[in-house]
């Protein structure tokens, strides 16, 4: 059946069935694979009469340079909002790369490194997700191991007229893809300068100031973005970045790190020394400098590191690593390349589900979830905290119409989102990516959470005023409301058969409320829903709801809920919360059997003012809210 693979070599092959499985890894369920909100963005930025207006009100305000987002203003007037479409060069590129770093493999070292390579390259969640986004990412390793490949034809004296084109070409496009991309050119053109032949110098010179002059009209854009705050969501990076960033790579899989190390350390223990060639420094070069400059640009300046900014230089770290199986021989590439796709796909099924989390879009999950909702008969208050283009665009996309709240970008107070609650003539309401805290509003007039739906950067609860029924999700709950309040019992009042705490003037501190929450949560996924209710007539009054989190005595977190954003002038009894799902709080901290959560009322002008209802729920929480980027546990922990 397949006598015709015998004119072939062993390596072709392997490699042709590594190539065809990673061509459908990557392009698995391509036709149903939703936009992610950074396309749905982008998108929405290209929706220009001209690359004038395009360059004006779009990439002057953005913080990447130009090439895709004018790609796409392009391609979109071709294709139009067909999704396939749009995603397919996309994912073209991402195939292409599989073949391009096979080559450069090669070219660097031998067939065995290549395989290796190829063999994990196709088979991570990194690689196989960019290639189904239509963002500047997977384009930019297509472009990054381009611009490699024709370099090193460079440096080893290949003077060729075409091959010089072809660096100043893709070096002009990566470093208009994005601004890694940018410092991976120059990474390249800089490290050229050590190792290009002597009688080569000039030409090269003159190349890459060719490549310089020709970026340089880009400039003044250049000197607008870099003054855009526009990742302010980053966190600075800590000094296990770099580990973790690795581990992500190896997409959290003790047994993958453990597999690679156990390749490495067999093949320099097969022949007894290290393999090296000038091409392993240069790969660790690639790989160390944009990570390096990066790291400290995001230490002394601001964060600018995501992960995923540093996938045009992770090619380099896979070349570097399996550079030294150089010398294995061909039995032990064909076991070691079966485990690293075994293994690695395994990971991305099982352990990091992958299909089911990446192919349930924010936006669609949500547009999907209402109509399916409507369909059966459900009339519910629809609230989305969506962009308003990405809810229109899902709409047309899934031929439905509905009307719906949106809270986007509303800078919407606690008081007006409460007074709007209140007033609903509904009996359920449907929300979608709330805010904890507006949430927590939810509940105090639809106190039944009776459906609830989460995925990647996704939330979907339906909340009903039934209140015969326990609401979903709820682990623990206490209230300390003075009924049998044994301390303090000077300071309490009784009024209306209902008993609550009185801060007297020129009082700061009041009693808390206690609970031992290294015992009772699972795991930091899980929500703390505090609360506490307020009576005062004191035109001065100013006071924090304080949620603190320590551990043997030391405060590990400690976070709180300013009054005068959840409480009116008028004088009746009225409740601030302070909500948040722990890992928000927590980093780089853990939770111990010694952790102990403490609410209480920071009474700031100590004025006159009245508490009762002290109280802290626990829920489940989404453990998928970061689970394409970070590890997160087994649902079952709950």
């Amino acid at each position: 059946m397949f006598t015709f693979l015998q004119k072939y070599s062993w390596e072709q092959v392997l490699f042709f069935l590594i190539a065809i499985l990673g061509i459908l890894l990557f392009s698995f369920n391509i036709l149903e694979v939703p936009l992610t909100i950074d396309e749905l963005n982008a998108i929405e930025r290209s929706n220009f009469n001209s690359l004038s207006d395009l360059f004006n009100d779009s990439i002057s305000t953005d913080s990447h340079p130009p090439l895709i987002q004018i790609f796409l203003y392009y391609w979109l007037k071709i294709v139009g909002y067909n999704i396939f479409l749009i995603k397919l060069p996309f994912l073209m590129m991402g195939i292409s790369s599989i073949f391009i770093l096979y080559k450069l493999a090669k070219e660097w070292f031998n067939k065995n490194v290549a395989l290796l390579t190829a063999s994990f390259f196709v088979s991570i969640q990194f690689t196989i997700m960019y290639a189904q986004i239509a963002r500047p990412y997977i384009a930019g390793v297509f472009l990054s191991l381009l611009l490699a490949y024709h370099w090193t034809k460079l440096i080893q004296g290949n003077s060729k007229l075409k091959n010089y084109f072809w660096y100043v070409f893709f070096g002009l496009m990566l470093a208009h893809t994005h601004y890694f991309g940018t410092l991976q050119t120059a990474t390249i053109g800089a490290l050229g300068l050590f190792f290009i032949p002597k009688n080569k110098f000039k030409s090269y010179f003159i190349a890459n100031s060719i490549l310089l002059l020709l970026f340089i009209p880009y400039l003044p854009y250049l000197q607008l973005q870099l003054n855009i705050e526009g990742m302010s969501y980053l966190s600075t990076p800590d000094i296990f970045y770099l580990f973790n960033y690795v581990f992500y790579l190896f997409q959290y899989s003790y047994l993958a790190v453990l597999l690679v190390l156990g390749i490495i350390s067999f093949s320099i223990f097969a022949i007894k020394k290290i393999p090296y060639t000038q091409f392993s420094l240069i790969a660790f070069i690639l790989f160390a400098t944009p990570l390096t400059i990066g790291y400290l640009f995001s230490v002394l300046v601001r964060p600018v590191m995501p992960y995923r900014a540093l996938i045009f230089s992770f090619p380099f770290l896979l070349l570097l690593l399996f550079s030294f199986c150089s010398p294995l021989k061909k039995r032990f590439v064909l076991l070691f390349c079966s485990l690293i796709l075994s293994v690695n796909i395994y990971t991305l099924l099982q352990n990091r589900n992958h299909y089911q989390i990446f192919h349930k879009g924010i936006v669609s999950a949500a547009v999907n979830e209402t109509k399916s909702i409507l369909e059966k008969g459900t009339n519910p208050f629809i609230i989305f905290n969506t962009p308003e283009f990405n809810v229109q665009f899902y709409q047309k996309e899934l031929h439905t119409n509905f009307t719906y709240w949106n809270i986007y970008a509303s800078d919407l107070t606690p008081i007006a989102f409460r007074k709007k609650i209140q007033t609903l003539d509904y009996q359920s309401i449907a929300a979608f990516n709330l805010s904890d805290n507006y949430i927590s509003i939810i509940r105090e007039f639809f106190p039944l959470q009776k459906i609830v739906d989460n995925g990647f950067t996704y939330s979907y609860s339906l909340f009903s005023k039934d209140t015969k029924i326990a609401s979903k999700g709820l682990i623990y709950s206490k209230t300390q409301n003075f009924e049998d309040d044994e301390t303090s019992k000077q300071l309490l009042v009784e009024s209306n058969n209902n008993t609550f705490y009185h801060f007297n003037e020129g009082q700061e501190w009041g009693p808390s409320l206690t609970i031992p929450i290294g015992e009772i949560v699972p795991n930091n996924f899980t929500i703390i829903e505090s609360s506490i209710s307020l009576l005062s007539d004191h035109p001065m009054m100013k006071g924090l709801l304080v949620v603190e989190i320590n551990d043997n005595k030391k405060s590990i977190a400690w976070r709180s809920s300013d009054t005068k954003k959840w409480i009116d002038n008028s004088a009746q009894w009225q409740t601030i919360h302070y909500s948040i799902q722990l890992n928000e709080i927590l980093k780089p901290y853990q939770l111990t059997k010694n952790s102990v959560l403490k609410v209480y009322f920071w009474n700031q002008n100590k004025t006159r003012v009245s508490i009762d209802n002290i109280s802290i729920k626990v829920f489940k929480g989404n453990a998928k809210v970061y689970s394409l980027l970070e590890n997160f546990p087994n649902e079952n922990t709950y």
